[in-house]
């Protein structure tokens, strides 16, 4: 955890801070608000992985209530402007103390990985940041649900099979936002990309297993017209979070949030 390294934005400029330590992290987003450090710029954005919530919010604790009165108003909405979460599953209990410490500041979940940068986002509209969704794709990306079993695209509207059970795929991406090729490997960059039916780009087969659901209050285009619809919702990597039991595919990383929310 030390080795990470936490990027702060704060006005036009961004600092790192390395090695990671809670204590050092909670001083400067609270600094601006503390009669010491009051002239310090207020940090205006953040983008951390679940773990780093996680211990930040331990250390919360820790605390005097004067260092939580500051280090809450530090991370509210009115002060930080948009707090990010990825590459990995944020569990819903990290999410919910996370708003109540910071005065309702609402984790945003995003998709995304080293071959294709950020691919599918929630939105920054507080009800298009459904709990435990990605969100949708962002604009000029397209995205698209393939069956693991029978390689069929998911189509819009197909989302429930004839007995109304959700049907996951694969998740497959293309864009501009998409790589190129590994360098120097053609043939792992053959086995990660498939023929498009329509003639245009190929699509990268990311690996990650997904549903689309519609989600009530959310996708009304309130955070751009690329923020409507069924959200994606992540079960997990196709190689190994997926579990076939009982004929069922399960997500471990849904039982996993499960077993954190009790």
């Amino acid at each position: 955890m030390n080795a990470l390294l936490t990027p702060l934005y704060s006005g036009s400029s961004i600092e790192f801070m390395y090695p990671f330590k809670p204590e050092q992290v909670w001083a400067r987003l609270s600094a601006p608000y503390t009669q010491e450090s009051s002239k310090a710029d207020k940090v205006t954005f953040l983008t951390i992985v679940p773990a780093i919530y996680s211990r930040l919010l331990d250390h919360y604790k820790t605390l005097s209530p004067e260092e939580q009165e500051a280090a809450s108003t530090g991370v509210s909405p009115k002060n930080l402007r948009l707090n990010i979460s990825g590459s990995a599953a944020l569990p819903t209990p990290t999410k919910q103390a996370w708003t109540k410490i910071s005065q309702g500041n609402v984790i945003l979940e995003r998709f995304g990985m080293t071959e294709i940068g950020m691919g599918i986002s929630c939105g920054l509209a507080v009800a298009d940041r459904v709990d435990g969704s990605v969100g949708w794709p962002l604009p000029h990306v397209e995205a698209r649900l393939v069956d693991t079993d029978t390689n069929e695209i998911i189509r819009p509207g197909e989302e429930m099979d004839k007995d109304g059970k959700e049907r996951s795929g694969e998740i497959q991406i293309r864009g501009p936002v998409v790589f190129k090729e590994y360098w120097q490997r053609p043939e792992a960059t053959a086995a990660e990309f498939v023929d498009a039916e329509d003639g245009g780009a190929k699509w990268f087969k990311t690996g990650d297993v997904a549903v689309r659901r519609a989600v009530e209050g959310a996708g009304t285009g309130e955070s751009g017209e690329w923020a409507k619809g069924p959200m994606y919702f992540i079960h997990g990597r196709k190689s190994a979070d997926i579990i076939k039991t009982g004929g069922e595919k399960v997500s471990a990383l849904e039982i996993e949030r499960e077993m954190l929310s009790l």
